[in-house]
């Protein structure tokens, strides 16, 4: 064998070793946890459960009179705003928008950690935290795009909330007695 290959193969070993050495790690954890899954997949499930439960918020439907902002068509809350009314207006429904995306996204991911989960009480938990964990190493890539994913679509919230958040200041502001 030369030496080029032999150093291939050596590598090679190295990450299988390390590949194989991170599986049984998670699997431990796996099966060692309470609720059947690692501390980073539940960290996750409460992060992105939380963002979706904020977008939900955020999300205009059919049945509601009024959008996020209790701002409707014809009620004349932005009249007289010029084009500061047009601007609320449309950072209003842009946040609508995002707010749907960013609940498709966090739908997602929340159904790829869902699938990282060992039920608790089952039979053969060390073989299914095996599982499990060699579930979570090829969800890997998965899980940071859709993170990706969603940390953009959280810059764009914040983007959007400031001049309305603007606009709440300079209207509680100008509305109080000096």
């Amino acid at each position: 064998m030369d030496p080029l290959t032999a150093i291939g193969l050596a590598g090679n070993v190295v990450q299988f070793v390390d590949f194989a050495l991170k599986l049984v790690s998670t699997s431990a954890e796996i099966a060692g946890s309470a609720r059947g899954a690692t501390e980073s997949t539940l960290e996750l499930e409460t992060v992105y459960t939380t963002l979706k439960t904020f977008t939900l918020q955020l999300e205009v439907k059919e049945t509601d009179p009024r959008p996020i902002t209790g701002i409707s068509e014809g009620d004349g809350a932005l009249e007289g705003l010029g084009r500061n009314g047009k601007a609320i207006k449309d950072h209003i429904t842009a946040l609508e928008k995002i707010a749907v995306d960013c609940k498709i996204v966090c739908d997602q991911l929340l159904n790829v950690v869902g699938g990282l989960r060992v039920k608790t009480g089952t039979s053969n938990r060390r073989i299914k935290s095996f599982g499990a964990a060699f579930k979570t190493a090829l969800a890997r890539g998965k899980i940071s795009e859709l993170e990706e994913r969603l940390n953009r679509f959280q810059i764009s919230i914040a983007l959007h909330f400031f001049p309305l958040l603007k606009f709440v200041f300079l209207s509680v502001h100008s509305s109080q007695p000096r």
